[in-house]
């Protein structure tokens, strides 16, 4: 994926932002802790598109990306927790046959 030039396009910046060493990353583990700590207690974390950015990739290098104009809502979105979403224990039990089955 290429970086993008500007925040003008509200689809490709969120598809861009759903990985990791983009310009606005939302994936949980790219968060710094006081945004893990909004999205922990349940409130919703604002993404601006709106506003320039400058960021840094992981080898090092800075990329600077011009604020969209002209954005729905403009340009901010929410990204809040799905309540909904929980892992549930997986109870099984495994029968092993008798005998010599190995051979």
């Amino acid at each position: 994926m290429n970086d993008l030039s500007n925040f003008n396009n509200i689809y490709a910046n969120l598809a861009e932002s759903a990985y990791n060493d983009r310009p606005n990353p939302f994936p949980y583990e790219s968060l710094k802790r006081k945004k893990k700590n909004i999205l922990n207690s349940g409130e919703s974390l604002q993404f601006d598109f709106s506003q320039d950015t400058t960021f840094k990739h992981s080898d090092g290098n800075e990329s600077f990306v011009k604020g969209g104009k002209n954005l729905p809502n403009k340009g901010v979105v929410y990204l809040q927790p799905d309540k909904t979403l929980h892992a549930e224990p997986i109870k099984s039990t495994y029968s092993v046959p008798k005998g010599k089955w190995w051979v």
